[in-house]
């Protein structure tokens, strides 16, 4: 059987210890067959060494009877004498018969009780080869999508921040100039000819007239993150519970927590990839559909309306903001969080770190791969010890039915 050591070999991902494993059971199922193949013949030469020393014995004790009974009849001294050196002769020989025929049976017993004993560790192996195979199929089919998902991180995100650079540009700080030596400012140089506006630039100048002053987006948009704010609260708290379960558990069983933790710790770093492998361009899209929506959206007649009122909230008037308020369809108020959105996946975009994804899913599948191979390992010094254990009572057993009897012959002498 394989040791727990050989086990728990360094393996870098999580197909790589479910292989190891499946290779493990498979081998020590193999040589368990192999071990009550050998058993069954040991079995019948066992049977017949006792079956020989039984013979033996019960035809030296009948032997011994009849001489017993020759010489209670014999009459002279002689014939008595001869009798008994025959009698000693008999007992005697009886020693060695009688310890091979208990040696026979209790071996006999061993056998048959490790029979049964291997047949149902046998039967439990090959249940858990089942399982560690069907695991390894699944692992291997979920590592191949998130390999290719990962693999294609490059060209995906690569895409996406073309397409963000296309629909609007980054909103870098503004150099400040340096003016020459002397004091002089100098001469700004002659504007090139202004290129069309992005589309999010586009949709920006039409939301602000919908707004009545671009700086009326700046309100909303706090509003829009005061909303979400509670969802984010309560995402992070979820996030620091399951934190404290996952200590909860570790510090439980330091052996089975750390696999359910790093199993979270890999499926989030997975979805992470696949959010924007699979999200990205789908929330991509969208926020480019939302910016051509804004930009097509007809005038209406409360623009005017609603920009006189937007210049009464820049300056404070009382009541204004409110007014301002039901003033704004809410057509256009849902075109103003969707333009939001469409910034901030833009932004998203931007940010985007290929080697940081990439960094995170493979330090969580080794992470989790290595928390199963010590769970592996464990599990495997657990049985070793219970099937030591196991055979440690069935050598007990065995020796019960001929317990007395070889009392007697170790206090004879026998041997």
């Amino acid at each position: 059987m394989t040791t727990a050591t050989e086990t728990a070999a360094a393996s870098t991902t999580v197909k790589d210890v479910y292989a190891a494993e499946v290779t493990r059971l498979d081998d020590d199922l193999a040589a368990r067959e192999a071990g009550l193949a050998r058993l069954a013949p040991e079995a019948v030469a066992q049977r017949e060494r006792l079956q020989k020393a039984t013979g033996e014995l019960t035809a030296l004790k009948q032997q011994g009877s009849t001489w017993q009974q020759q010489l209670n009849a014999a009459t002279s001294q002689p014939e008595r004498h001869r009798f008994e050196q025959l009698l000693e002769a008999a007992l005697i020989a009886q020693g060695p018969l009688n310890d091979a025929r208990l040696t026979a049976a209790e071996r006999l017993a061993s056998i048959e009780l490790a029979v049964v004993r291997e047949t149902a560790q046998a039967a439990r192996t090959r249940a858990d080869l089942t399982r560690a195979t069907t695991e390894l199929t699944r692992v291997r089919r979920e590592s191949a999508a998130a390999t290719a998902r990962v693999n294609a991180l490059t060209e995906t995100v690569a895409t996406l921040k073309q397409d963000a650079d296309r629909l609007s540009d980054p909103r870098p700080a503004a150099p400040t100039p340096t003016p020459p030596r002397g004091g002089r400012t100098p001469e700004a140089p002659a504007a090139p000819a202004a290129a069309p506006p992005k589309p999010t630039a586009a949709a920006l100048e039409r939301l602000g007239r919908m707004l009545g002053d671009p700086a009326m987006l700046g309100r909303l948009r706090d509003r829009v993150t005061e909303a979400r704010k509670g969802d984010q609260d309560r995402a992070t708290a979820v996030a620091a519970r399951e934190a404290d379960v996952g200590r909860a558990a570790t510090a439980r069983s330091p052996v089975d927590g750390p696999v359910a933790g790093t199993a979270a710790e890999l499926a989030a770093a997975r979805a992470a990839v696949a959010d924007v492998v699979e999200g990205g361009p789908v929330r991509l899209a969208a926020a480019e559909k939302s910016l051509t929506a804004i930009t097509a959206f007809a005038s209406f007649p409360e623009e005017a309306a609603i920009a006189a009122m937007a210049a009464e909230v820049q300056k404070g008037t009382d009541g204004a903001l409110d007014r301002w308020e039901v003033m704004v369809p809410v057509e256009v108020t849902a075109l103003a969080i969707q333009f939001i959105d469409a910034e901030a996946e833009l932004d998203a975009v931007r940010a985007m770190d290929v080697a940081a994804l990439t960094d995170r899913h493979d330090r969580a599948d080794a992470g989790h791969a290595a928390a199963l191979a010590t769970q592996f390992a464990r599990q495997l010094d657990l049985d070793t010890a219970a099937e030591r254990l196991a055979a440690a009572r069935d050598e007990v057993t065995a020796r019960e039915a001929t317990a007395a009897d070889r009392r007697l012959s170790l206090v004879r002498g026998d041997r």
